[in-house]
C-alpha cells in the first residue's frame, strides 16, 4: 500500500528534531494595541480633567459679594 507522507523534517518545519511547534496561548497582539491605546486615552482624559478642574453649572466664578456701605446711615438718636 502506497501512502503519501510529508517529507519535510520536523526541523524544517521549525520544530527541531522530534520536538513540536511551541504555540502561543494569549490574545493576539491587535488586542494587545486596543488596550494599550484604551489605557493612553483614558490616562489622557484623566491627566486633561484634573488640569482644567470641576467645571459645571454650579462650579462657576463665586457670587459677588454685596456692596459695603460705608456710611452709617439712620433716624436714630445719637445724643
Amino acid at each position: 500500500m502506497d501512502t503519501t507522507r510529508d517529507s519535510t523534517s520536523p526541523a524544517a518545519r521549525g520544530g527541531g528534531a522530534g520536538r513540536t511547534p511551541r504555540r502561543r496561548y494569549g490574545p493576539p497582539a491587535a488586542v494587545w494595541g486596543f488596550l494599550a491605546v484604551l489605557v493612553v486615552v483614558f490616562l489622557g482624559s484623566y491627566a486633561l480633567g484634573a488640569a482644567v478642574g470641576p467645571i459645571g453649572r454650579e462650579d462657576g466664578p463665586p457670587a459677588p459679594a454685596p456692596p459695603r456701605v460705608t456710611e452709617h446711615v439712620h433716624d436714630g438718636g445719637h445724643p
